[in-house]
């Protein structure tokens, strides 16, 4: 599925018991694009009373891991304590 805002679209999954972000991507960097998108899912996944997961892996080069990290921690996610390879952050479980 996608959510396209001005400025760029996320796409994400709805699993059984969780929403999964796949990719993101905004065209206006460092606008706010990307938290917009954020809290469009935010608000799927909680109408639907499910968490969101995700795997932080940079699609380009415009960011690198570690200040993407920081971008989804600064959105509300955490590392999943649950996660094998300790990798997946998640909000709201």
């Amino acid at each position: 599925m996608r959510l396209i805002l001005d400025g760029g679209y996320v796409e994400y999954d709805i699993c059984d018991d969780e929403v999964i972000i796949e990719y993101i991507q905004a065209t206006k960097k460092r606008n706010g694009v990307g938290t917009k998108l954020i809290i469009g899912v935010k608000e799927i996944a909680s109408n639907l009373g499910l968490p969101i997961a995700l795997y932080a892996y940079p699609q380009d080069n415009s960011i690198n891991e570690q200040d993407l990290i920081r971008f989804y921690f600064k959105n509300g996610f955490e590392y999943d304590p649950n996660d094998c390879d300790g990798k997946l952050l998640a909000w709201g479980k």
